[in-house]
């Protein structure tokens, strides 16, 4: 009896069927609008998603010691893997810091992605897009990053570079 050689995997063939996914979850975007992006981006491959809620609040809240910005951002994230359940393999994710880029840091050291998916809500897309975030993000990871724009019942759309 022979022993059938295995072909290697690589990296580009796993990417074919597999989504390996962190997504910052603008606390604003409904959980529902960030699963149809995570949908769309997956394009029928099985997916595993992380998510991480940057906990926004105003710098009084976080010196004054404020739980309002965690105990919103920690509602989101439950709501967003609850949304994200029928339609990933596998999701889990945490409340990240307030700064964006320090909360895809945060991410990315528990959670080995493939791709980052910055989903903005569009009142605050603006605001994530003047910090640089997307291109720091790019430079720093040297993975895919993919910013997007999400309202609960429209398609996605790529903000303007």
């Amino acid at each position: 009896m022979t022993a059938r050689a295995r072909r290697p995997t690589t990296v580009a063939a796993v990417g074919l069927w597999l989504l390996v996914v962190l997504v910052l979850a603008d606390e604003a975007c409904p959980p529902e609008a960030i699963r149809d992006l995570v949908v769309e981006r997956a394009a029928g491959r099985t997916t595993r998603a992380y998510v991480v809620v940057p906990a926004l609040g105003s710098r009084l809240d976080r010196l004054a010691g404020g739980g309002d910005a965690y105990t919103h951002a920690s509602s989101h994230l439950e709501s967003t893997l609850a949304a994200l359940e029928p339609v990933t393999a596998a999701r889990d994710g945490r409340i990240g810091s307030h700064d964006p880029v320090q909360a895809v840091d945060e991410g990315l050291r528990e959670f080995r992605a493939d791709e980052v998916v910055l989903v903005m809500h569009p009142d605050g897309s603006e605001n994530w897009l003047e910090t640089g975030i997307v291109e720091t993000c790019r430079a720093r990871y040297g993975i895919a990053v993919t910013p997007l724009v999400a309202q609960a019942g429209v398609t996605a759309r790529r903000p303007p570079p």
